[in-house]
């Protein structure tokens, strides 16, 4: 009698007659990605939309490498597939991107459940769910990026004026000598915040807290460090400008703040993790 042996691709949940499927997505993922880089990822201040991207496919990539075997099919997956199919193309015709995007959920969603059933689902529900974070937002978010850059603008003149600097301020114009320096939408870390915000959620995955506590605390902790950050960064400038020059604060200067920005905001995220452990250890974790 000849002995059945498993089929690997089944034992490790390793995609097997699915490839079509996955060409038809990558197919689909092409024309968006190529769309978005040529507009919204290609502004002076873009945002951390590129990077999810590469970020989602990593951790897809990494899921896949211990996916369970795979659990009953799902008819539900035939749904979620039509239902992103739908609006994907009503997206892409009509050019909203927030639907184009939000789209590729539903889709990667029906092949998690025709490929592998629940269980799959279950187990790339993070990465699933981190494709919301590269959803551009939809309507108009002035309102809120008017107030953070007043905000901020007020920080940065009170830290100046604490220190001894001849700064002042009359909205979101800041005067330092004989320079005038004007905190835009770029500026108000709205983008800084929320990239922060997905990285300090990756981080929190990949360090697999177990203490409930810690992990909601270094949450709470992500929006006010983005924008203490941010205040650093406009007084960095200000201090740049005021000693160099208008045209070095504006040139290299500004585009080498914006990356010391998130060194600093990840070092301070960092650096309550290890205060924090101190007070929420994790089980086995020595302190």
């Amino acid at each position: 009698m000849r002995r059945l042996t498993p089929d690997p691709a089944q034992a490790h949940g390793l995609p097997g007659p699915s490839w079509p499927m996955l060409a038809g997505f990558v197919c689909l993922l092409a024309p968006t990605a190529w769309t978005l880089f040529q507009s919204l990822w290609a502004k002076p201040e873009p945002g951390p939309g590129f990077l999810l991207l590469l970020i989602v496919l990593w951790l897809f990539a990494l899921r896949l490498g211990d996916a369970p075997p795979r659990g009953r099919p799902r008819v539900s997956g035939g749904l979620c597939l039509l239902a992103g199919l739908f609006l994907y193309l009503l997206g892409h015709s009509q050019g909203i991107w927030a639907l184009e995007s939000s789209a590729f959920i539903l889709l990667l969603a029906g092949w998690l459940l025709l490929e592998g059933g629940g269980r799959w689902l279950r187990h790339f529900g993070f990465p699933l769910g981190y494709i919301l974070l590269m959803v551009p937002q939809i309507g108009d978010n002035g309102w809120l990026t008017s107030g953070l850059k007043i905000q901020v603008s007020a920080w940065a003149e009170a830290l100046g004026y604490a220190l001894g600097y001849p700064v002042a301020r009359d909205g979101v114009l800041l005067y330092i000598g004989q320079y005038q320096l004007l905190v835009a939408d770029a500026c108000s870390g709205m983008n800084s915040l929320f990239s922060l915000c997905a990285l300090g959620l990756l981080y929190l995955y990949l360090q697999r807290h177990h203490s409930l506590w810690r992990r909601f605390l270094i949450l709470l902790c992500i929006v006010p460090i983005s924008i203490f950050a941010n205040v650093l960064r406009v007084f960095s400038l200000i201090l740049v400008t005021y000693y160099f020059g208008d045209a070095v604060g504006q040139g290299f200067a500004h585009q080498l703040a914006g990356l010391m920005l998130f060194v600093l905001a990840l070092g301070m995220l960092y650096g309550v993790d290890r205060l924090l452990r101190l007070c929420c250890p994790d089980h086995g974790e020595s302190v």
